[in-house]
């Protein structure tokens, strides 16, 4: 059996902890959560060719995003309505 410290030695993120009795808990806060579009019908490729030519520094757009606080509370209200739909509690 592998204690506890060898356990996080040889995990990166462990997924919970061990306990004196060598049980494992498993905390579901500790799993990783990837919201993943829906990209069917999308033309695009997901990644970017080693090819792509280099965009001129005059070109580059950089972009700018104002967070005011009506802004951020509309987010948390998506954030929050998004989990309740999928059945996440916050």
């Amino acid at each position: 059996m592998l204690r506890e410290n060898e356990y996080r030695r040889l995990s990166q993120k462990p997924f919970g902890r061990l306990t004196s009795k060598a049980l494992f808990l498993f905390d579901w806060k500790r799993v990783p959560f990837y919201n993943i579009p829906e990209l069917e019908g999308f033309n695009l490729k997901p990644y970017v060719s080693f090819a792509t030519p280099k965009v001129q520094d005059d070109v580059k757009v950089t972009p700018q995003l104002k967070l005011t606080p009506d802004l951020l509370k509309e987010i948390e209200e998506r954030i929050a309505a998004n989990a309740l739909k999928e059945g996440l509690t916050t």
